[in-house]
């Protein structure tokens, strides 16, 4: 194989053109050895990709290359639009980082365990990803162990309706801000973050669970979470919320002060293994519906409590 004089299809860092009308997707990998770039049973294959800063396109035939020490960089390029993304990258435990800044998505509709036990990836570059068509965000960064941050900001979720185990044992994570998030078709969000042991912090105001059925498993053994604000949260028709902070150790308090809670059901266990001193900040007219529950974990509802909220928030 020789190397050849121009580069029809340019990747950043030579001092080419711009990238805008590539259908491209570039990863950093562990190297060397042998590593996955992509699933086996994606639906969806590359048409080619370069090897590092390679002029030299290779077809793509196995999910699986050989590289050496000094080449971690891996450029896949799309023959035409892509319109699901699911299980892409799933298991592909070499990947360290994704960059989607070329990546044309404005036809993707599903994106369910695209990133799904990465566990090596440390970080993803969504540039203008686009999420518009979604209707479900299922299992996408399941187990990817070594996240401690994501940029979500610009994710349209107007269509989605479940979120089920979305950061699932993503236990490097340590903060989320989900408050630009549109949930106004949301029905699921089971197990969303359980498994998240070093996220401090959770910023979901303005989450609309109005249609919301499936809530159980939801904060599960995210042992160093502090505080949480759910005053914009659902419980009316909500038939699961049980094991909700299971495991939440360090969980001091929970703002449910404009919630609407009347018709709380299947709250078993829904604060087992928690702080003892956990306070549920709620109207007063509604501290009847939680006394129960509170007894059961030896807690007790302290109403006047919800004028610290930002004593909670800053620790």
């Amino acid at each position: 194989m020789c190397l050849i004089s121009v580069n029809p299809y340019p990747i950043p860092g030579n001092g080419l053109p711009s990238l805008t009308n590539y259908n491209i997707i570039i990863l950093k990998v562990k190297v060397p050895g042998k590593i996955k770039i992509i699933n086996p049973n994606y639906s969806f294959k590359p048409f080619s990709y370069f090897l590092g800063m390679s002029l030299i396109p290779i077809t793509f035939k196995d999910p699986e290359i050989e590289l050496t020490k000094s080449e971690n960089q891996i450029t896949l390029k799309f023959d035409g639009d892509i319109t699901s993304c699911n299980s892409m990258f799933k298991g592909c435990f070499d990947i360290t980082e994704i960059d989607l800044s070329y990546f044309k998505s404005s036809n993707v509709n599903n994106i369910d365990s695209m990133f799904d036990g990465c566990k090596s990836l440390n970080n993803i570059k969504f540039g203008n990803f686009q999420t518009s068509k979604l209707t479900s965000m299922n299992y996408v960064f399941q187990n990817c162990n070594s996240l401690q941050y994501l940029d979500l900001s610009r994710f349209n979720t107007s269509l989605v309706t479940h979120f089920h185990h979305l950061f699932f044992g993503c236990e490097s994570l340590k903060y989320m801000d989900l408050s630009h998030f549109d949930t106004s078709s949301l029905q699921c969000i089971y197990n969303m973050f359980n498994g998240c042991t070093s996220i401090t912090s959770i910023n979901l105001s303005g989450f609309n669970t109005s249609k919301a059925t499936l809530m159980y498993y939801v904060f599960t053994n995210c042992k160093n979470l502090i505080s949480l604000d759910l005053s914009s949260f659902e419980f009316n028709s909500n038939p699961g919320t049980y094991n909700m902070f299971d495991g939440c150790e360090k969980l001091e308090f929970v703002n449910f002060k404009i919630a609407s809670i009347s018709e709380i059901s299947n709250y078993n266990y829904m604060i087992r293994n928690t702080s003892k001193n956990i306070v549920f900040c709620v109207d007063e007219t509604k501290t009847r519906i939680l006394n129960q529950l509170m007894e059961s974990n030896n807690c007790s509802i302290r109403t006047y409590d919800c004028l610290n909220w930002r004593k909670y928030q800053k620790k």
